[in-house]
């Protein structure tokens, strides 16, 4: 066995130790071609090598036609390992069109659900439905999330397609024409009046002055903007990230864990910029 100096030992255990106190966590949204087909990825995108990220999240219309056929679902779950705990995807309107039933065969669970992992608590909505209102089993997940939420949980993830809170009668209302893919109407991709601020947003603002900190994440823009921020009095971040096919700047959300620390940051950081599968 060969011997290494002392002191290259040392660097090898710090640079591991330093590797495993920070997690890398990817939201990447509005992924399809422009091309003009519909069941296929931005070339970029479909080179990203996914397995670097310890949850990866998806922000909606993967391809034009997500669930066109079945061939359509087992490429992207190829690309992006859909069937896997820590993939989270959040439907959009592209994901829904055909057979959004077979959605859960690939997944293994439905649409709407909950997942921790580090001490970060996420909750996937499915902002398609009953017009971004949350109701029903939805309205039920959110209440049993919040209420069992994990006494070691320093962040709470929401994700979600649209952006549901930019609808606050204010100026973020102003901006949804110019930030969304979708404008502001009733349309099944338009961002529609709906109850986020009613139900929804109380009840983050209880958990954030518990000292857990709360990120809403949409993924529908892309098309106007691909970065989007916003913090409110309260203290809770909305974010936004998505991409379009052939446009100059790209951005997706990169995150990093302290796991020490327990400090989490994030960037918008250009598409090409991120490690494929051959390098």
């Amino acid at each position: 066995m060969p011997k290494f100096p002392t002191l290259i030992i040392i660097t090898l255990l710090l640079l591991s130790s330093c590797q495993e106190e920070h997690a890398t966590y990817l939201h990447i949204a509005h992924t399809r071609s422009y091309d003009g087909s519909k069941d296929k990825l931005m070339k970029e995108v479909e080179v990203l090598d996914f397995k670097k990220y310890e949850v990866l999240m998806l922000g909606g219309d993967l391809v034009l036609e997500s669930t066109g056929s079945r061939e359509t679902l087992n490429y992207l779950n190829d690309v992006f390992g859909l069937s896997k705990d820590q993939v989270l995807w959040t439907l959009g309107n592209h994901d829904y069109h055909n057979h959004p039933e077979w959605i859960s065969e690939v997944t293994k669970r439905p649409n709407a659900f909950a997942y921790y992992k580090n001490n970060i608590s996420y909750l996937v909505f499915d902002s398609q439905e009953d017009l971004c209102n949350t109701t029903g089993a939805q309205k039920d997940l959110l209440e049993e999330t919040l209420k069992s939420l994990k006494p070691k949980a320093t962040h709470l993830i929401i994700l979600h397609h649209k952006l549901i809170w930019m609808m606050d009668k204010g100026d973020l209302q102003s901006k949804v024409d110019e930030v969304s893919n979708g404008g502001s109407g009733d349309c099944f991709y338009c961002v529609p009046e709906n109850d986020f601020y009613s139900k929804v947003y109380p009840r983050l603002v209880e958990v954030q002055n518990k000292g857990v900190q709360v990120i809403c994440i949409a993924g529908d823009i892309g098309a106007k903007k691909d970065e989007f921020e916003h913090q409110t009095k309260e203290g809770i971040y909305f974010l936004a990230s998505g991409l379009k096919d052939q446009a100059q700047s790209n951005k997706v959300l990169l995150f990093d864990h302290n796991l020490k620390t327990k400090k989490l940051t994030w960037t918008f950081e250009d598409l090409k910029n991120l490690p494929t599968k051959k390098n």
